[in-house]
């Protein structure tokens, strides 16, 4: 059968059963699925993260197999692929792009195990570009695994926050980061972000910073 939400249709393949518990052994799949319609139907970890709100098309696949009951979850795992632009994730059409390959699971109904883990990621911004992998494990105390190459333009950023309206920032910061850490999403602040650094290269590129 078909499950239909606005313009998106998935697919879902399998059975089930209500001989003893209720069991289910089912295969569902999505193809060029509208991302904002889809992100109306994902639950937020907190307010900070409403604007999550990409334009874009994504495919995804997803199995559910096990026992059903008051105690007992079914195994969900699912594969997806992302190609979206234009969120308001940090200020309004700040996020160029974003192309990605990822996998999830509910770890059983475990949430000490489940994850959501971006084998792969791109994502160009109006201020600059980032590529690497991210992995987000344990849903009672998020754990964040991150490494990434990126490009900071220091113009655009300036531009994009008003660092300082006064003054004209030039150049690029090039490097590369890796962070491992818990994080909590309803108190997230940039020098949190920070202090979940423990590995990181970077080189500043024909900066040049006029003083009054």
């Amino acid at each position: 059968f078909s499950i239909m939400y606005k313009s998106c249709k998935i697919a879902i393949n399998g059975g089930f059963s209500l001989k003893n518990d209720f069991y289910v052994d089912l295969v569902a799949s999505g193809k060029d699925l509208v991302l904002k319609e889809v992100n109306e139907l994902v639950p937020k970890i907190s307010k900070s993260l409403d604007k999550v709100n990409f334009e874009g098309k994504v495919n995804i696949t997803a199995k559910a197999n096990g026992f059903w009951t008051r105690t007992r979850y079914p195994f969900i795992y699912g594969e997806f692929d992302v190609k979206g632009g234009k969120s308001e994730l940090l200020q309004d059409r700040s996020i160029a792009s974003v192309n990605l390959v990822g996998t999830f699971s509910n770890g059983r109904g475990d949430v000490d195990k489940a994850f959501v883990r971006f084998d792969s990621f791109i994502v160009n911004t109006n201020f600059g570009d980032f590529q690497g992998k991210f992995t987000l494990t344990n849903f009672n105390r998020p754990l964040v695994s991150l490494s990434s190459n990126f490009n900071l333009f220091l113009g655009k950023l300036n531009d994009a926050y008003r660092v300082d309206s006064t003054k004209v920032l030039d150049g690029a910061v090039i490097g590369s980061v890796t962070a491992n850490g818990i994080v909590r999403f309803d108190s997230l602040t940039f020098l949190k972000l920070v202090r979940l650094v423990n590995n990181g290269r970077f080189k500043l590129s024909e900066v040049s910073v006029p003083f009054a």
